[in-house]
């Protein structure tokens, strides 16, 4: 286990998983391959711990969120609105954040055009959630998005997809995704 750098902060971890550019001069640095080994796997370690602490809220976050703006559309009138606010606010948030943090250091459009693709999933996800909680609730939307994340994230670390890092899906790690469904699914189900 590589031990945390001092200077590591959980703000600036997207920074440690983005994916390497295919066209980026030279291997990685040893910082970077420290960094890659870091992210890795979750251990009890400072910094993923930080991690692990703020994926959790952020988890807290997405049902508000989902219920928050799926209630500001019902009073605009329209979920589509709700989601251009709620993209207008966080375009302002990161915009402020990128400031405070500094500028991409290859620029903005030197990534491979598939990554930009996330731009399209986030606009999805919102409209979709914001128009469809209101009709069957917030609890059940956020049941099958869920489901849906479970599923494509133990997909992605199997095979490296979109430049992820690769963690094989062992048999502990299915037992653990099938008992998460599991839960997931009962807890929805006692509802």
């Amino acid at each position: 286990m590589v031990p945390p750098r001092p200077d590591f902060h959980p703000l600036l971890a997207a920074r440690l998983v983005l994916p390497r550019l295919p066209d980026a001069a030279g291997p990685l640095t040893i910082a970077a391959q420290l960094d890659l080994e870091r992210c890795n796997a979750m251990t009890t370690s400072p910094g993923n711990l930080a991690l692990s602490i703020l994926m959790l809220a952020t988890g807290v976050g997405i049902p508000i969120m989902a219920a928050l703006n799926s209630g500001l559309g019902a009073r605009l009138g329209s979920p589509w609105a709700a989601a251009f606010l709620l993209f207008v606010l966080g375009g302002l948030i990161s915009g402020v954040v990128l400031a405070c943090i500094g500028m991409p250091p290859h620029g903005w459009f030197t990534a491979p055009p598939v990554y930009y693709a996330g731009g399209l999933l986030v606009a999805f996800y919102v409209l979709s959630i914001t128009w469809t909680a209101p009709r069957i609730g917030v609890a059940n939307a956020v049941f099958f998005v869920l489901v849906g994340q479970i599923v494509a994230a133990g997909l992605i670390d199997q095979f490296g997809l979109f430049g992820a890092m690769k963690s094989p899906l062992t048999g502990q790690r299915m037992a653990g995704i099938a008992l998460m469904l599991l839960g997931t699914f009962l807890a929805r189900r006692a509802a």
